[in-house]
């Protein structure tokens, strides 16, 4: 009887340490310019107002459709962990390109209290005009 209490209280905190939990949402978005055509290459980084763990990326590229992705991250822990975690991740995304003017997104604009979606985004970004 001993065994058995011994091996079922290993299988409960080994389930119960063993859980990740979502804290940050899987983004994807497309970015575009003001006619809704689709724009390559555009530098999408990823900011955050003190440090980082390194998550996220810093920076990537649109591909040649304008889309954009980052996975989700998940992290093993307790509430305090992932609370402190989450705090870590990057709270704005920065959208450039040579040609058009920048533009800024707030990530928690786009977050909502369903951990389990993919957060969703169409960037418009706006020509620069030279007079």
């Amino acid at each position: 009887m001993k065994n058995f209490l011994i091996i079922c209280f290993f299988y409960l905190f080994s389930c119960s340490s063993a859980k990740k939990h979502v804290i940050q949402n899987e983004i994807n978005g497309t970015v575009l310019n003001i006619e809704n055509e689709t724009v390559s290459n555009v530098d999408v980084q990823f900011y955050n107002d003190g440090d980082d763990f390194g998550f996220v990326p810093k920076s990537l590229k649109t591909d040649e459709n304008g889309f954009f992705s980052v996975k989700e991250v998940k992290v093993k822990g307790d509430y305090q962990i992932t609370n402190l975690l989450s705090e870590k991740l990057p709270s704005k995304i920065i959208f450039k390109k040579e040609g058009y003017l920048s533009d800024t997104i707030r990530i928690a604009d786009y977050s909502n209290a369903n951990k389990e979606e993919v957060m969703k985004m169409n960037v418009i970004l706006k020509r620069v005009i030279n007079n």
